[in-house]
């Protein structure tokens, strides 16, 4: 029976492991959409593919969301083995109710054999690709787009956006983009010639902002899309212009005499940039002592924040309050920092606790060894 039960689970193992090893499933692309049309005809070619060139993967359609768009779709194939390529054609009516993205799932999934389709064993794997159909809204609307990314004092940087008529009336497009520092001050004004769009039509803004006399600093570009008949949107981007400055944001406060502490310093890089090699060397000092060491190099990313160490060997170092100064190098500037450390006496009573602990354990192990050797003495000499 034994053996039974070790061969049954054996075989469900390596059905179940063969099942997991094929669980492998592409399809591209995994997206188009195409613009609504009355009674438009429009093909895509899928690819798919199995990591078992054996497995048949049965394609078709399912609906999306509350659209009825599965019914629209026919496919050149509905089976392939391993892998392959069909196309799927969409056939549109004359009009669709539903204004916006109307989606249509493009489905493949891999067939089980009958011999695998019991309880634990034959998951089907299923992948969606989808077909989005864009269905213009009554009168006017629009989506947009608008772009500032994050740059250094005295660079260009290029204010962009983009503005497509999603409705069915004609519109003028007219933007306006405005920049603001931290504190709220309107540092620029970008104006641009209105450009009308038709139903489906894309329209592209874009400028230059000249940060030459501009301070680093967070900044929010407003740009306003004025599309006609009082029609108004608003979007926000917020961006940085960085300067070559590596910041040091706080370090060690404590560390104990007699022993070799870490010192951990947090740094903060406000460069649109990599800054490589950054490293410092702290002082550690009073009216009669000084204690110098360094930190490790690290390498910091665009704005990011690390933290750096190294070890203040305090062996020799009395209890009490010192004065640590910071110099942060790296490549094309420096930055320096000061505050302060408290050196601590060890805490003898925790050691002393730790200790006891220790002592206490240890005796505690050998009370039971001896009890527990005892009883099995016992239960001997009963048994004779």
């Amino acid at each position: 029976m034994k053996k039974e039960i070790v061969l049954f689970s054996f075989v469900l193992f390596m059905l179940i492991s063969s099942n997991f090893a094929s669980a492998s499933l592409g399809i591209m692309p995994a997206r188009r959409e195409v613009n609504f049309e009355p009674n438009l005809n429009y093909n895509v070619t899928f690819s798919t593919w199995s990591d078992n060139p054996q497995k048949i993967i049965e394609i078709y359609s399912e609906n999306s969301e509350n659209y009825d768009l599965a019914q629209y779709v026919s496919f050149d194939k509905q089976v392939l083995q391993g892998s392959g390529q069909f196309t799927a054609t969409l056939n549109l009516p004359s009009s669709l109710s539903i204004p916006g993205r109307n989606r249509v799932y493009i489905v493949v999934s891999e067939k089980i054999p009958a011999s695998e389709n019991f309880v634990g064993v034959g998951t089907a794997i299923k992948l969606k690709g989808s077909i989005f159909v864009l269905v213009p809204y009554p009168g006017k609307y629009i989506e947009s787009e608008f772009t500032v990314p994050d740059a250094n004092i005295g660079e260009k940087i290029p204010a962009e956006l983009k503005v497509t008529s999603r409705g069915v009336d004609n519109i003028l497009v007219n933007p306006t983009f405005d920049f603001y520092d931290s504190s709220g001050k309107k540092v620029e004004t970008m104006y641009f010639t209105p450009v009308p769009l038709k139903t489906n039509e894309v329209a592209n803004f874009g400028k230059y902002l000249d940060s030459t006399n501009l301070k680093p600093d967070n900044y929010l570009a407003v740009a306003t899309i004025d599309y006609g008949a009082g029609e108004k949107k608003i979007l926000n981007k917020t961006f940085r212009i960085g300067n070559l400055n590596v910041a040091v944001i706080n370090f060690t406060q404590n560390a104990t005499a007699g022993e070799i502490s870490k010192f951990t310093i947090k740094i903060k890089s406000n460069w649109n940039g990599k800054i490589d090699g950054v490293f410092a060397n702290v002082n550690v000092s009073n009216a009669n002592s000084s204690y110098i060491f360094g930190t490790s190099p690290e390498n910091l990313a665009p704005w990011e924040e690390k933290e750096i160490f190294g070890y203040l060997d305090a062996k020799e170092i009395k209890a009490g309050d010192y004065n640590v100064e910071i110099r942060l190098n790296y490549p094309g500037g420096t930055t320096y920092s000061s505050g302060k450390i408290q050196v601590l006496k060890k805490n003898i009573s925790k050691i002393l606790l730790i200790s006891g602990g220790i002592v206490a354990g240890l005796i505690l192990i050998i009370i039971i060894y001896f009890v527990i050797k005892k009883i099995r003495g016992s239960n001997k000499k009963k048994t004779r």
